[in-house]
């Protein structure tokens, strides 16, 4: 009589290695949205993305980096989207992200347009209106000349 033990024993689970950092920022992401990245411990990172602390370790050396990945991934992302749309607009030339100077933590987009009714075009636009409705401070928007 042939047992059944084997037929019982689950498979081992396979993570596809690509996804792993993936997971890990979500994870950090929901903790540090949760509890604060003070009160959020490596292992309740690791816990919430079915990893061991081990493994967590291996993608991102301490939480601050942990920390550091989550906002640049986030805030790339925003970027990208941004950027999506503002090309669309006749008349966009360029931006540049301005990093937050020491003591203000607010990123700064800078928009290059070839003229000053292209800008204006722009902000009066739907898409303008639905970027900036999110309920974010913003210093928007100034025309240089």
């Amino acid at each position: 009589m042939k047992s059944d033990t084997a037929s019982k024993v689950s498979p081992p689970r396979h993570r596809r290695k690509e996804t792993r950092p993936q997971e890990l920022l979500q994870a950090a992401l929901e903790l540090f949205v949760e509890k604060g990245f003070a009160a959020t411990r490596a292992e309740e990172v690791a816990h919430q993305a079915g990893v061991s602390k081990g493994t967590l370790y291996l993608y991102y050396p301490s939480k601050e980096e942990l920390f550091k990945a989550v906002v640049r991934h986030n805030v790339v992302s925003l970027i990208a989207q941004g950027r999506e749309m503002v090309e669309q607009f006749e008349g966009f030339e360029d931006f540049q992200l301005l990093r937050p100077t020491e003591g203000e933590d607010r990123y700064f987009v800078y928009t290059r347009w070839a003229s000053e009714e292209h800008f204006q075009a722009w902000m009066n636009s739907q898409d303008f209106a639905h970027g900036h409705a999110s309920g974010q401070k913003t210093g928007c928007c100034n025309a240089v000349h």
